[in-house]
């Protein structure tokens, strides 16, 4: 309420009047967006992975931090410091739009009648595909595709005699 512009005021927040400039908003955050929070407790062991994926929920009331919620793993909310914020990013908005990546977001639940007489184990169709090279060329359509020609043969390929080995230049001295 206190930061309305009042008619009384001539539509100037209080912080206007008082400090005689406008208030800066470069420190908030969108809400939903994409956050990492880095997990500083002690006691981690280092295979442990320290980064957590959230989104931004609220700011609590009596901490200064930002509110997170994990919905992948741990589905839980946690108040933390050291986040980082990908304000790009909505998980929730492209999961409603169809944009999600299945890699990174939490599986919906999906009604069993919306797959009525569907196989969840069968494989869909895929076109045959053959093993032949094939090159476009310039003055032909884009859509017509001829062999190459410059192909080898099985026995015109090259293999190594001996096989590479990586080795490290650094001189070795015995103790």
């Amino acid at each position: 309420m206190n930061r309305l512009p009042p008619s009384v005021l001539g539509n100037q927040t209080p912080f206007e009047v008082l400090l005689g400039c406008a208030p800066s908003y470069h420190h908030l955050r969108n809400f939903e967006c994409l956050v990492y929070t880095n997990d500083t407790s002690s006691g981690l062991d280092k295979f442990v992975e320290r980064g957590r994926i959230g989104v931004f929920v609220r700011y609590p009331v009596a901490h200064k931090g930002y509110m997170v919620f994990f919905y992948l793993k741990a589905r839980k909310v946690i108040t933390s410091h050291d986040v980082r914020f990908v304000e790009d990013s909505f998980p929730y908005r492209e999961r409603q739009l169809g944009l999600h990546d299945p890699t990174t977001a939490a599986p919906r639940n999906v009604p069993c009648g919306s797959h009525a007489g569907h196989d969840p184990f069968e494989l869909p169709d895929y076109p045959h595909v053959d093993n032949e090279v094939h090159t476009l060329h310039d003055d032909a359509d884009e859509d017509s595709l001829q062999p190459a020609t410059d192909t080898l043969a099985p026995d015109q390929l090259i293999h190594p005699s001996e096989p590479i080995v990586c080795r490290v230049l650094r001189e070795r001295r015995p103790p």
